[in-house]
């Protein structure tokens, strides 16, 4: 039960903060697209999750964690390689990273 809630109050703080970092990210004729795209890999990563799972759990029980791991370590890793490079901070805010 606990790691329900935790996972309700996670999600409930970063879809609002990702649509706002999105849209702001976006130029005014981009914010269509790239919030359809952002709606279009979450739905995606809705069905494709749940169905790779169940694919990888009677190889071991423990797989379908360890595949998500990587999953989410390999788009950490290009996360900090747009931040390091390609990052154009949001315009009002100041010249650091988040």
């Amino acid at each position: 039960m606990v790691p329900m809630i935790m996972l309700s109050v996670g999600n409930a703080c970063l879809n609002p903060s990702l649509v706002s970092i999105l849209s702001r990210q976006a130029g005014p004729h981009e914010q269509g697209e790239v919030m359809g795209q952002n709606m279009g890999f979450g739905s995606l990563g809705r069905v494709v999750g749940p169905v790779l799972s169940s694919m990888l759990y009677p190889i071991a029980k423990g797989l379908p964690f360890w595949v998500g791991g990587s999953i989410m370590l390999g788009t950490l890793a290009l996360v900090y390689h747009y931040l390091r490079t390609g990052y154009k901070p949001i315009i009002g805010t100041t010249d650091r990273p988040a």
